[in-house]
């Protein structure tokens, strides 16, 4: 057994401030990505934006275009970043887990031609959020699940040999790399729970110097 981390009360944290009320706050949620993710996931999420848009936020609709490509050219940033600084253990001796070693070797596999191009496509996604959604809109934080899934029960012989998983990464990671890859702020509520006691966060992501 166990017990969840206590769930925000956003009604009550606002009560406590009347003079700071959410009339002025723009939230931006892509919807089509926003309820890409388990369905407890959505509905959770979406009381607690609800619960928001009730002490005066506003919700505005956004679109972030090609999300797939950012979400693949951050997974090729971090890889080459990762076997950049430790890729020499391959080649060492080095004991290393196997899963580590694919992903060191998956960093070492990739050229400096798809590395250029994933950063061109980060240096657009930079400008295109900044200009198109911050800026245009005059959005206070992009709003969205933390994580597209529940993180599921570890596999016999994880704890062992470790477990390499890419597509798992990428759905858990999917709504927060981007604060990663282009550097914004970002805060994770707990908003709730599903049934097995995993805890359910809502994501809200700001601009540079927005925290």
């Amino acid at each position: 057994g166990g017990e969840l981390p206590p769930i925000a009360d956003l009604r009550e944290s606002v009560s406590l401030r009347p003079e700071l009320p959410l009339r002025g706050v723009r939230l931006g949620v892509f919807t089509h990505h926003f309820q890409d993710a388990d369905p407890v996931i959505v509905q959770q999420c979406e009381t607690a934006l609800a619960s928001l848009s009730a002490l005066g936020a506003e919700r505005v609709e956004i679109a972030i275009p090609h999300m797939k490509s950012l979400s693949l050219a951050h997974a090729m940033s971090i890889s080459v970043e990762f076997s950049t600084n430790l890729g020499h253990l391959l080649s060492k001796g080095y004991h290393l887990e196997p899963s580590t070693r694919i992903q060191l070797a998956l960093g070492l596999s990739m050229s400096g031609t798809e590395f250029m191009a994933a950063n061109a496509l980060r240096g657009w996604a930079f400008n295109y959020i900044k200009t198109e959604i911050f800026a245009k809109k005059n959005i206070t934080a992009i709003v969205s699940p933390t994580v597209g899934s529940l993180p599921p029960k570890m596999g016999e012989g994880v704890l062992e040999s470790g477990e390499s998983n890419t597509p798992l990464v990428m759905q858990l990671l999917k709504f927060i790399f981007l604060g990663n890859l282009l550097g914004f702020p970002g805060l994770s509520v707990p908003v709730g729970g599903s049934s097995s006691l995993m805890p359910i966060g809502l994501h809200l992501m700001a601009d540079h110097w927005g925290e």
